[in-house]
């Protein structure tokens, strides 16, 4: 038998601005406490209960369960998770809401229809425990996205900039938001006059945010076990197999510095850069721990994650594609009569 306890306690604020007015103000601030008990391959679930709760639920599994024993359990890497704390430089909570809403107000966007300005906070603070350890961590993250609307006549176009990351306010002041607000308004008043593609199959090239979207979607969530194990993955079979160029290698990564990052996961297994294709290769799925025991050979884990109170799930952290040695002259030399999105 298995048992352990998160407790999440999130704080978090968001502003949204349409046209230099306030259009929406929210707070919400959430402490919750899961109790999760597992055995004979089954999971036993509980929220904001004590600890009494969870071994009766686990009984009624038992007896309801006890004719179908699966075959696995979990696996559990034997290095343990340290303790995270983030310390921003300015903590946004100390920032007055008045003030950012002010702050935000500066941004000057000319010649568009709409402008909506969207901002976010967000501080949890996280304590695992099971049977062997705990541990805690607290980040604080915060965003901001600017979106345009342009119009010629019946034609509407749009272009949205965001930037987001683990750290306080200290990042919205640094990020130039005069800039990527005249960025996403001369790209939404350039696709006015833009020119139709004409359909056809052709060569592309994509660009780090369409590419970054692009992995995300048709080869990240394909790589997460847990979508592998209810045969909803594309990618189910290809393990060791060439599924792409050799000049592609794909790599989750939670130790970067990035939005997605964390010192370990909802499990409170230590998190590690994950290869999923290297060189063209298909090298490993992303895992939980009990994903892991059923898929692998030995504990890899690392990537369960849950929002909030909800169940963890096998989700990506920092996904994306290794730099390569060429380019962007080169790459559009070799693209042709090819389409750069």
């Amino acid at each position: 038998m298995f048992q352990d306890t998160r407790n999440v306690n999130t704080e978090s604020l968001r502003i949204v601005l349409e046209n230099g007015k306030v259009d929406d103000i929210s707070y919400s601030k959430s402490n919750n406490t899961i109790t999760r008990v597992f055995k004979n391959g089954f999971w036993g679930y509980h929220i904001n209960c004590n600890n009494r709760k969870a071994m009766e639920n686990l009984l009624t599994i038992e007896e309801t369960c006890k004719d179908e024993q699966k075959p696995y359990g979990i696996l559990y890497p034997k290095e343990r998770p340290k303790n995270t704390y983030y310390k921003p430089k300015i903590d946004q909570r100390d920032i007055d809401t008045e003030e950012k809403i002010r702050f935000l107000k500066e941004i000057d966007v000319k010649n568009v229809k709409s402008v909506k300005i969207s901002y976010f906070e967000e501080s949890t603070w996280t304590h695992y425990q099971n049977e062997e350890f705990e541990v805690s961590s607290y980040y604080p993250r915060i965003g901001v996205s600017i979106l345009c609307i342009a119009r010629s006549g019946n034609i509407l176009q749009m272009a949205k900039e965001s930037r987001a990351m683990i750290g306080g306010w200290e990042l919205v002041e640094k990020w130039n938001l005069q800039e990527l607000a005249d960025k996403a308004s001369s790209r939404a008043l350039n696709l006015l006059t833009a020119h139709t593609v004409k359909g056809g199959s052709m060569r592309v090239l994509l660009d780090q945010q369409l590419g970054g979207v692009f992995i995300h979607e048709a080869v990240g969530h394909a790589m997460e076990a847990d979508s592998v194990l209810e045969g909803r993955s594309i990618l189910s079979d290809t393990l060791g197999k060439k599924i792409a160029s050799e000049c592609l290698t794909v790599v989750d990564d939670p130790t970067l510095d990035g939005f997605g990052s964390y010192a370990f996961d909802d499990e409170g297994v230590p998190s590690s850069r994950h290869e999923l294709i290297k060189e063209g290769v298909h090298v490993g799925y992303l895992h939980s721990t009990e994903t892991s025991s059923i898929l692998s050979s030995v504990p890899i884990g690392g990537n369960a994650r849950a929002e909030g109170a909800s169940k963890p799930l096998v989700r990506m952290s920092n996904t994306f594609v290794v730099e390569g040695d060429m380019g962007l002259d080169e790459m559009l030399c070799e693209l042709g009569n090819g389409l750069y999105l």
